[in-house]
């Protein structure tokens, strides 16, 4: 996973992008979850839907 920045003032905003790979015959609609810790007592953990429709390589 490539993280923009890991400290986020309250307020301000970062990036991230991560890669998933599916192996053959696993083409489809898939749901994945993103769950990021965090030090916020109030938010512990932020949870990132993520849903993707592999394509099989011909």
């Amino acid at each position: 996973m490539t993280v923009g920045s890991t400290v986020v003032k309250p307020g301000k905003q970062t990036s991230f992008n991560f890669m998933y790979h599916m192996g053959p015959g696993m083409g489809g609609p898939h749901h994945f979850q993103v769950i990021v810790k965090t030090n916020d007592p109030e938010n512990p953990n932020l949870v990132f839907d993520v849903l993707a429709n592999s394509v099989d390589k011909k």
